[in-house]
Protein backbone atom coordinates (compact mmCIF):
# COMPACT_ATOMS: atom_id res chain seq x y z
CA UNK A 1 0.00 0.00 0.00
CA UNK A 2 1.33 3.42 -0.99
CA UNK A 3 0.67 6.67 0.86
CA UNK A 4 0.88 9.94 -1.04
CA UNK A 5 2.18 12.96 0.82
CA UNK A 6 1.95 16.45 -0.79
CA UNK A 7 5.35 18.09 -1.25
CA UNK A 8 5.94 21.85 -1.55
CA UNK A 9 2.25 22.66 -1.64
CA UNK A 10 1.31 20.23 -4.41
CA UNK A 11 -2.45 19.61 -4.63
CA UNK A 12 -3.12 15.91 -5.19
CA UNK A 13 -6.91 16.07 -5.28
CA UNK A 14 -9.53 18.79 -5.55
CA UNK A 15 -11.20 19.68 -2.27
CA UNK A 16 -14.74 18.22 -2.11
CA UNK A 17 -17.65 20.60 -2.34
CA UNK A 18 -21.37 20.25 -1.75
CA UNK A 19 -22.40 22.95 -4.21
CA UNK A 20 -24.56 21.99 -7.15
CA UNK A 21 -22.23 23.66 -9.65
CA UNK A 22 -19.34 21.35 -8.79
CA UNK A 23 -21.50 18.24 -8.37
CA UNK A 24 -23.19 18.59 -11.77
CA UNK A 25 -20.06 17.40 -13.59
CA UNK A 26 -20.47 13.98 -15.26
CA UNK A 27 -19.27 11.07 -13.13
CA UNK A 28 -15.69 10.11 -13.90
CA UNK A 29 -14.84 13.34 -15.75
CA UNK A 30 -11.15 14.11 -15.15
CA UNK A 31 -10.23 17.37 -13.45
CA UNK A 32 -8.17 19.75 -15.51
CA UNK A 33 -8.09 17.46 -18.56
CA UNK A 34 -6.33 18.89 -21.59
CA UNK A 35 -3.21 18.73 -23.74
CA UNK A 36 -1.04 20.59 -21.24
CA UNK A 37 -2.43 19.04 -18.06
CA UNK A 38 0.45 16.57 -17.68
CA UNK A 39 3.19 18.45 -19.53
CA UNK A 40 3.33 21.74 -17.63
CA UNK A 41 3.93 21.73 -13.86
CA UNK A 42 1.39 23.59 -11.76
CA UNK A 43 2.89 26.24 -9.50
CA UNK A 44 0.99 26.93 -6.30
CA UNK A 45 1.69 30.39 -4.94
CA UNK A 46 1.96 30.34 -1.17
CA UNK A 47 0.22 33.23 0.61
CA UNK A 48 2.24 35.46 2.87
CA UNK A 49 2.17 34.15 6.42
CA UNK A 50 1.44 36.35 9.41
CA UNK A 51 4.41 37.99 11.11
CA UNK A 52 3.47 36.38 14.41
CA UNK A 53 3.64 32.93 12.78
CA UNK A 54 7.07 33.66 11.32
CA UNK A 55 8.30 34.67 14.77
CA UNK A 56 6.83 31.56 16.41
CA UNK A 57 8.53 29.32 13.84
CA UNK A 58 11.87 30.65 15.14
CA UNK A 59 11.12 29.54 18.71
CA UNK A 60 11.75 26.03 19.98
CA UNK A 61 8.56 25.99 22.01
CA UNK A 62 10.18 23.77 24.64
CA UNK A 63 8.74 23.91 28.16
CA UNK A 64 11.59 24.65 30.56
CA UNK A 65 11.67 22.89 33.94
CA UNK A 66 13.58 23.71 37.11
CA UNK A 67 15.95 21.26 38.85
CA UNK A 68 14.03 18.89 41.14
CA UNK A 69 15.77 18.75 44.53
CA UNK A 70 14.26 15.36 45.32
CA UNK A 71 14.85 13.52 42.04
CA UNK A 72 17.82 15.23 40.39
CA UNK A 73 21.28 13.97 41.42
CA UNK A 74 23.41 16.47 39.47
CA UNK A 75 24.68 19.99 40.11
CA UNK A 76 22.92 23.18 39.02
CA UNK A 77 24.52 23.09 35.56
CA UNK A 78 23.50 19.50 34.81
CA UNK A 79 20.32 18.10 33.31
CA UNK A 80 18.46 14.79 33.53
CA UNK A 81 15.12 13.24 32.59
CA UNK A 82 13.49 14.86 35.62
CA UNK A 83 14.37 18.46 34.65
CA UNK A 84 15.04 18.40 30.91
CA UNK A 85 12.74 20.60 28.77
CA UNK A 86 9.46 19.08 27.63
CA UNK A 87 8.06 19.21 24.13
CA UNK A 88 5.06 21.56 23.87
CA UNK A 89 2.79 18.60 23.07
CA UNK A 90 3.84 16.53 26.10
CA UNK A 91 0.73 14.59 27.21
CA UNK A 92 1.71 14.56 30.88
CA UNK A 93 2.12 18.34 30.93
CA UNK A 94 -1.22 18.88 29.17
CA UNK A 95 -2.99 16.53 31.58
CA UNK A 96 -1.32 18.05 34.65
CA UNK A 97 -2.39 21.58 33.68
CA UNK A 98 -5.88 20.48 32.54
CA UNK A 99 -5.30 21.67 28.96
CA UNK A 100 -7.74 20.06 26.52
CA UNK A 101 -6.12 21.29 23.29
CA UNK A 102 -2.52 22.17 22.59
CA UNK A 103 -1.66 25.32 20.66
CA UNK A 104 -1.65 25.32 16.87
CA UNK A 105 2.11 25.79 16.60
CA UNK A 106 2.72 23.09 19.20
CA UNK A 107 0.65 20.76 17.04
CA UNK A 108 2.59 21.79 13.94
CA UNK A 109 5.83 20.87 15.71
CA UNK A 110 4.38 17.52 16.71
CA UNK A 111 3.22 16.50 13.25
CA UNK A 112 6.31 17.81 11.46
CA UNK A 113 8.52 15.77 13.78
CA UNK A 114 7.08 12.63 12.14
CA UNK A 115 6.95 11.37 8.58
CA UNK A 116 3.41 12.35 7.64
CA UNK A 117 1.55 15.62 8.11
CA UNK A 118 -2.17 15.76 8.85
CA UNK A 119 -3.81 18.98 10.01
CA UNK A 120 -6.70 18.89 12.47
CA UNK A 121 -8.58 21.85 13.89
CA UNK A 122 -7.16 22.88 17.27
CA UNK A 123 -7.22 25.95 19.45
CA UNK A 124 -4.34 27.93 20.92
CA UNK A 125 -4.16 27.67 24.71
CA UNK A 126 -0.50 27.06 25.60
CA UNK A 127 2.84 28.05 24.17
CA UNK A 128 3.84 28.54 21.52
CA UNK A 129 0.36 30.06 21.33
CA UNK A 130 -0.67 33.58 20.39
CA UNK A 131 -1.96 36.36 22.60
CA UNK A 132 -3.33 39.55 21.07
CA UNK A 133 -4.00 42.97 22.59
CA UNK A 134 -7.12 44.84 21.50
CA UNK A 135 -6.30 48.46 20.72
CA UNK A 136 -9.50 49.73 19.13
CA UNK A 137 -13.08 48.67 18.42
CA UNK A 138 -14.95 49.86 15.33
CA UNK A 139 -18.73 49.62 15.10
CA UNK A 140 -19.82 48.76 11.55
CA UNK A 141 -23.30 49.38 10.06
CA UNK A 142 -25.60 46.69 11.45
CA UNK A 143 -29.16 45.53 11.96
CA UNK A 144 -29.87 43.74 15.22
CA UNK A 145 -32.68 41.23 15.64
CA UNK A 146 -33.84 39.04 18.49
CA UNK A 147 -31.46 36.20 17.66
CA UNK A 148 -29.11 37.57 15.03
CA UNK A 149 -26.99 40.47 13.85
CA UNK A 150 -26.69 41.46 10.20
CA UNK A 151 -23.47 43.38 9.57
CA UNK A 152 -23.80 45.79 6.68
CA UNK A 153 -21.20 46.87 4.15
CA UNK A 154 -18.75 49.40 5.56
CA UNK A 155 -18.62 52.45 3.23
CA UNK A 156 -15.18 53.46 4.57
CA UNK A 157 -13.64 49.97 4.52
CA UNK A 158 -10.68 50.96 2.31
CA UNK A 159 -9.90 54.01 4.44
CA UNK A 160 -10.10 51.98 7.65
CA UNK A 161 -7.82 49.26 6.26
CA UNK A 162 -5.24 51.85 5.17
CA UNK A 163 -5.37 53.64 8.53
CA UNK A 164 -5.00 50.37 10.46
CA UNK A 165 -2.05 49.33 8.30
CA UNK A 166 -0.30 52.65 8.93
CA UNK A 167 -0.76 52.14 12.67
CA UNK A 168 0.47 48.56 12.53
CA UNK A 169 -2.95 47.15 13.43
CA UNK A 170 -5.01 44.31 11.96
CA UNK A 171 -8.47 42.88 12.45
CA UNK A 172 -8.63 40.34 15.27
CA UNK A 173 -12.30 39.43 15.45
CA UNK A 174 -15.80 40.64 16.19
CA UNK A 175 -17.52 41.41 19.48
CA UNK A 176 -21.21 41.46 20.42
CA UNK A 177 -23.27 41.70 23.59
CA UNK A 178 -26.51 40.29 24.98
CA UNK A 179 -26.51 42.35 28.20
CA UNK A 180 -29.88 42.83 29.86
CA UNK A 181 -30.22 44.68 33.20
CA UNK A 182 -31.27 42.64 36.23
CA UNK A 183 -31.10 45.27 38.99
CA UNK A 184 -30.25 48.82 37.93
CA UNK A 185 -29.55 49.91 41.51
CA UNK A 186 -27.12 47.04 42.12
CA UNK A 187 -25.65 47.22 38.62
CA UNK A 188 -26.25 43.52 37.90
CA UNK A 189 -27.13 41.91 34.58
CA UNK A 190 -28.96 38.73 33.62
CA UNK A 191 -27.12 35.43 33.44
CA UNK A 192 -28.30 33.91 30.15
CA UNK A 193 -25.51 31.58 29.01
CA UNK A 194 -24.02 28.49 30.59
CA UNK A 195 -23.98 24.70 30.72
CA UNK A 196 -27.75 24.58 31.30
CA UNK A 197 -28.60 26.74 28.28
CA UNK A 198 -25.96 27.46 25.65
CA UNK A 199 -22.66 29.28 25.23
CA UNK A 200 -23.17 30.34 21.60
CA UNK A 201 -26.40 30.05 19.66
CA UNK A 202 -26.52 28.34 16.29
CA UNK A 203 -26.89 31.70 14.55
CA UNK A 204 -23.86 33.06 16.40
CA UNK A 205 -21.85 29.97 15.41
CA UNK A 206 -22.86 30.51 11.80
CA UNK A 207 -21.82 34.17 11.95
CA UNK A 208 -18.52 33.21 13.58
CA UNK A 209 -17.89 30.61 10.86
CA UNK A 210 -18.69 33.18 8.18
CA UNK A 211 -16.15 35.67 9.55
CA UNK A 212 -13.52 32.95 9.99
CA UNK A 213 -14.01 31.95 6.36
CA UNK A 214 -13.50 35.60 5.35
CA UNK A 215 -10.21 35.71 7.29
CA UNK A 216 -8.32 32.44 6.60
CA UNK A 217 -4.97 31.73 8.21
CA UNK A 218 -1.97 31.34 5.89
CA UNK A 219 -0.10 28.10 6.66
CA UNK A 220 2.90 26.64 4.82
CA UNK A 221 1.91 23.07 5.73
CA UNK A 222 -1.53 23.22 4.05
CA UNK A 223 -1.78 22.19 0.39
CA UNK A 224 -4.14 25.11 -0.32
CA UNK A 225 -1.87 27.57 1.50
CA UNK A 226 -4.50 28.27 4.16
CA UNK A 227 -5.67 26.44 7.26
CA UNK A 228 -8.17 27.54 9.87
CA UNK A 229 -8.44 31.14 11.01
CA UNK A 230 -7.18 33.41 13.78
CA UNK A 231 -10.38 35.46 13.71
CA UNK A 232 -12.10 35.32 17.12
CA UNK A 233 -15.61 35.83 18.45
CA UNK A 234 -16.04 37.70 21.75
CA UNK A 235 -19.33 37.72 23.63
CA UNK A 236 -20.01 40.31 26.35
CA UNK A 237 -22.54 38.69 28.63
CA UNK A 238 -23.54 38.22 32.27
CA UNK A 239 -21.72 35.56 34.31
CA UNK A 240 -23.06 33.32 37.10
CA UNK A 241 -22.56 36.19 39.58
CA UNK A 242 -24.58 38.49 37.30
CA UNK A 243 -21.55 40.64 36.49
CA UNK A 244 -20.40 41.75 33.04
CA UNK A 245 -18.11 39.08 31.63
CA UNK A 246 -16.24 38.52 28.34
CA UNK A 247 -15.87 35.11 26.71
CA UNK A 248 -13.85 34.32 23.58
CA UNK A 249 -14.67 31.58 21.07
CA UNK A 250 -13.75 30.09 17.72
CA UNK A 251 -15.71 27.53 15.74
CA UNK A 252 -14.10 24.41 14.31
CA UNK A 253 -12.99 23.83 10.75
CA UNK A 254 -15.95 21.49 10.30
CA UNK A 255 -18.31 24.30 11.27
CA UNK A 256 -16.53 26.66 8.86
CA UNK A 257 -17.07 24.14 6.05
CA UNK A 258 -20.77 23.68 6.90
CA UNK A 259 -21.25 27.46 6.89
CA UNK A 260 -19.28 27.88 3.67
CA UNK A 261 -21.49 25.38 1.85
CA UNK A 262 -24.74 26.69 3.37
CA UNK A 263 -25.56 23.45 5.20
CA UNK A 264 -25.80 24.60 8.83
CA UNK A 265 -28.98 26.53 9.63
CA UNK A 266 -30.39 28.09 12.83
CA UNK A 267 -33.61 26.94 14.45
CA UNK A 268 -36.57 29.19 15.22
CA UNK A 269 -37.13 28.68 18.95
CA UNK A 270 -34.12 26.75 20.29
CA UNK A 271 -30.94 28.84 20.10
CA UNK A 272 -28.77 25.96 21.35
CA UNK A 273 -29.79 23.77 18.39
CA UNK A 274 -28.70 23.97 14.76
CA UNK A 275 -30.26 22.22 11.79
CA UNK A 276 -28.56 20.39 8.93
CA UNK A 277 -30.11 21.32 5.59
CA UNK A 278 -31.99 18.56 3.77
CA UNK A 279 -30.57 17.20 0.55
CA UNK A 280 -31.84 19.09 -2.52
CA UNK A 281 -31.01 19.80 -6.15
CA UNK A 282 -28.72 22.62 -4.97
CA UNK A 283 -27.04 20.81 -2.06
CA UNK A 284 -25.93 17.22 -1.72
CA UNK A 285 -26.05 16.40 1.99
CA UNK A 286 -25.33 12.74 2.83
CA UNK A 287 -26.83 11.09 5.89
CA UNK A 288 -24.45 11.33 8.84
CA UNK A 289 -24.85 9.57 12.18
CA UNK A 290 -23.20 10.46 15.48
CA UNK A 291 -23.34 9.10 19.01
CA UNK A 292 -24.15 10.66 22.36
CA UNK A 293 -23.54 9.31 25.85
CA UNK A 294 -26.84 8.68 27.67
CA UNK A 295 -26.40 7.36 30.25
CA UNK A 296 -22.70 6.79 30.25
CA UNK A 297 -21.06 4.73 28.93
CA UNK A 298 -23.96 3.79 26.64
CA UNK A 299 -23.61 5.26 23.14
CA UNK A 300 -26.90 6.09 21.44
CA UNK A 301 -26.76 6.67 17.64
CA UNK A 302 -28.43 9.84 16.45
CA UNK A 303 -29.20 11.01 12.92
CA UNK A 304 -28.04 14.48 11.96
CA UNK A 305 -30.99 16.82 11.73
CA UNK A 306 -31.14 18.88 14.86
CA UNK A 307 -27.68 19.08 16.43
CA UNK A 308 -26.44 20.71 19.61
CA UNK A 309 -23.95 23.44 18.80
Amino acid sequence: MLYLNPVNGAVLFDQPSTSAEDNNKPSGEPVGAGPSASSAPVTVLKPEEDEVDLELYKLSGAIQRERDDKLCRHNSKGCCVHCSPLEPWDEGYLREHNIKHMSFHAYLRKITSGKFISLDELSCKIKPGIRARVTAVWEPPQESGRDSIVVGEEPHAALLADLAARLGLRRLGWIFTDLLPEDLAAGTVRHLRGVDTHFLSAQECITAGHFQNLHPNACRHASSGYFGSKFVTVCVTGDSEKQVHLEGYQVSGQCQALVRDGILLPTRDAPELGYIRDCSAQHYVPDVYYKVRRPRPLLVPRHTGLIIV
